[in-house]
């Protein structure tokens, strides 16, 4: 069965249904697999691989390693003779019973000859104990026999020693600002800075100095509330300090124009033709005045003109450029709005609002619609036009065509033909508006493949919406 249009080898999609058996030969008639219809029996000179289960009613016979690689569940049991396993068993993960408390490893006369394990957590242990313990931080050792006898050494390195068969604090443990005496530590102080109260250390009276007070334990900075203020327990300036014209904010004082056109200037109405304006001169940083016609005059650039202090739009003074429809913009007075404001809109968008029936928009220009000269399509993602559209390279790799949204409307054409595959394939799809909208292909699907060398498809649009283009296959 070959497919429309087809060259060399069919490429079948769907079931597939087969009597008689079904041989796998390699280029130099080598058997690679067999199904045989009689008996189904499966044979492969490859490797078998299933992503799922594989359900064995039978005998498994395996000649060679078995590498199992994630859980190995049995319902009866493993019998293995001394051949079967003869030598390290190494597991990746964790070995448990399959019941709790209820099966055992070894038994009374065969036993495990030695556990090495890194931490016991058992319920119980049976038998004796004889061990013994290092640790660290003053205890030598620590030895249990199984008769309850414990005994104690400290090493020489202690905080501790032993006087009279008594534990004590060893003079090692007084350090910096400590003293040790009849076993009662004490702390040393500097009288010039600190004096024991209630047997607790606190500061001297010494310690404050100028401009800081010590009351209670507490230190305080003293400072003149009338310029200075207490923020987040920092010293910040107080908002007194910002007299007229001037403002105040996170500490930083500047001019407040606001208070300079409330409290030191009158209000009035501003005179373009008359009226000057203060400013900070570049040229040596002064404040200077100029007219405010002057300003303008300075102002005006390229399209703009300047009189008696009013700007206007000047179109004598725009410069003389090509157009390019794809890329450039015009302004136009929007009626639409209340007061017909000025907007723009692209030359692009422009062409698309007059193509009226017939007519196409195609960045920017405007041409009969209709099917326009062949696209040829390379070895790369492409978006299909209206017409006829062509593979002219052999692909390296699947491809998406997509079918075209722009200028397309019902009724419009696409013909795809492919060319070379290379072994690929060519995904015809829908654009992804379509796919997020409501657009389809012959009703349900999104895309469409193409197979087979030189296999071709045709498409209809039969409807145009913005929520999604719907195609049908002819």
């Amino acid at each position: 069965m070959a497919y429309k249009f087809q060259v060399g080898d069919a490429i079948l999609s769907g079931a597939l249904t087969q009597e008689g058996s079904i041989t796998v030969k390699d280029d130099a008639g080598g058997l690679q697999a067999n199904i045989d219809r009689d008996t189904g029996d499966i044979s492969s000179a490859g490797t078998g691989s299933f992503a799922g289960d594989m359900m064995i009613d039978g005998l498994m016979e395996v000649t060679g390693t078995t590498l199992l690689k994630d859980v190995l569940t049995v319902g009866d049991g493993i019998t293995a003779v001394a051949s079967d396993f003869n030598g390290v068993i190494t597991v990746s993960g964790n070995a448990k019973p399959h019941d709790d408390n209820l099966y055992d490893l070894g038994t009374n006369s065969d036993k495990w000859r030695n556990l090495h394990v890194h931490q016991i957590d058992a319920t119980g242990i049976t038998g004796s104990l004889s061990n013994a313990l290092t640790e660290g931080n003053g205890i030598q050792s620590f030895r249990y026999d199984g008769a309850f006898a414990q005994t104690v050494a400290i090493s020489g390195s202690s905080a501790f020693d032993l006087a009279n068969s008594d534990l004590r604090l060893s003079s090692s443990v007084a350090g910096q600002g400590l003293s040790l005496g009849g076993q009662v530590l004490t702390a040393e102080i500097d009288d010039r800075s600190f004096q024991f109260i209630s047997n607790e250390i606190a500061l001297s009276g010494n310690v404050a100095g100028d401009a800081i007070g010590l009351t209670a334990g507490v230190l305080d900075v003293k400072i003149d509330t009338r310029s200075f203020d207490f923020v987040s327990d920092a010293i910040a300036l107080s908002s007194s300090v910002a007299g007229d014209g001037i403002s105040l904010s996170s500490g930083v004082l500047a001019v407040d124009s606001a208070e300079l056109s409330s409290s030191v200037f009158s209000d009035a109405t501003i005179n373009v033709a008359a009226d000057a304006m203060v400013f900070l001169d570049a040229n040596g940083a002064v404040v200077a005045s100029d007219r405010l016609t002057d300003y303008a005059a300075a102002a005006a650039g390229t399209g703009l003109s300047a009189s008696n202090g009013q700007f206007a739009v000047d179109l004598d003074e725009l410069p003389a450029d090509s157009v390019n429809v794809a890329a450039d913009i015009f302004v136009f007075v929007d009626t639409s709005t209340p007061d017909n404001r000025s907007t723009k809109i692209s030359m692009v968008d422009y062409a698309i609002a007059l193509a009226g029936d017939g007519l196409v928009a195609d960045n920017g220009q405007i041409k009969v619609a209709g099917a326009g000269a062949p696209t040829g399509i390379g070895d790369a993602n492409a978006t299909l036009d209206e017409g006829f559209n062509y593979g002219n390279q052999t692909l390296t790799a699947n491809r998406t065509w997509a079918l075209p949204t722009n200028d397309i409307v019902a009724g419009d054409i696409v013909r795809v033909k492919a060319g070379d595959l290379g072994g690929k394939k060519i995904i015809v799809a829908l654009d992804p508006a379509s796919t997020a909208g409501t657009g389809n292909i012959d009703g349900s699907l999104t895309s469409v493949e193409i197979e087979s060398d030189y296999g071709a498809v045709s498409f209809m649009c039969i409807d145009d919406t913005t929520n999604g283009y719907k195609w049908r296959v002819f």
